[in-house]
């Protein structure tokens, strides 16, 4: 048997695996590039390209009525590494929710869960803690916490970019999170936040330089299948006897999310099948 017979071929094997090796550095060097949103989970931003769940598409901002909504996306589920994850559009503002949990923490050892919020992308240190109380006591209000004894249940919130509403973008997120995670809760949260002009008229969801003319406003959270109130956020000087009709307004613009909300819930179950 002549053993050189096979010196063609194997020079033709090392080349390949020579070229196997380069491409796989080459993928190496190119993910680590990728950009990401430095928190406790790394999140690639290429995968916020897919965000295109469901929109609701309205009338330029100089023409939409006292009752419509900016542009909005809603995503439940858009990350599967995470246990629950949502993301929120309102306009230029835009929101990302992730949990994990619940989970033993080996510390925590009380009848029922607790619930940890971050929030990140706020630099203002009162402000976060003002959105961190705000959120906080809307979630306890929906999570059966007795249901998960001596569990953690850890939600981040990532603000990616604010241009007014931002808490009832970040509810809306958040609840589209603990729809995806499966954790229990009494049902869907609806927000709206709405602004009250000098004059008397609404504006439902302004960016911030449509805001700089109201006198005040309000962020109306509700689980609508329960009627139950879950955040009030009143600010500004309102006139005590426009403060109703303000809250049953709020509550009227945060039903007319609830279909939005609803189809990306579904959606995310057909995408689970």
């Amino acid at each position: 048997m002549n053993i050189f017979a096979n010196i063609p071929f194997m020079k033709y094997l090392s080349f390949l695996l020579l070229l196997f090796t380069f491409f796989v550095i080459l993928f190496i060097i190119f993910v680590s590039r990728m950009p990401t949103i430095r928190s406790n989970l790394s999140i690639p931003l290429t995968h916020l390209n897919r965000i295109d769940d469901v929109r609701m598409e309205t009338d330029d901002v100089e023409k939409r009525s006292a009752t419509a909504f900016r542009p909005l996306c809603v995503k439940c589920g858009v990350f599967g590494a995470q246990d629950g994850s949502g993301y929120a559009e309102f306009g230029n503002t835009r929101v990302l929710a992730q949990i994990t949990g619940p989970e033993g923490d080996g510390k925590w050892e009380e009848a029922y869960a607790k619930v940890t919020i971050t929030l990140k992308g706020v630099e203002n240190e009162t402000k976060v803690a003002e959105l961190r109380a705000d959120m906080t006591s809307s979630l306890s209000a929906v999570i059966f916490v007795n249901k998960y004894p001596g569990k953690v249940i850890d939600i981040e919130v990532t603000v990616l970019s604010d241009d007014g509403g931002v808490l009832s973008t970040a509810i809306t997120a958040v609840t589209l999170a603990l729809a995806h995670s499966g954790i229990e809760h009494m049902g869907l949260t609806a927000s709206a936040h709405v602004t009250l002009r000098q004059n008397g008229d609404y504006i439902t969801d302004p960016s911030t330089s449509e805001a700089e003319d109201a006198i005040g406003g309000v962020t109306f959270a509700f689980v609508p299948n329960l009627g139950q109130t879950t955040c009030v956020n009143l600010y500004g000087r309102i006139p005590l006897k426009a403060t109703s009709p303000l809250l049953e307004f709020a509550r009227q613009r945060a039903i007319a999310l609830v279909p939005a909300i609803h189809k990306a819930v579904v959606n995310s179950v057909k995408e689970r099948k």
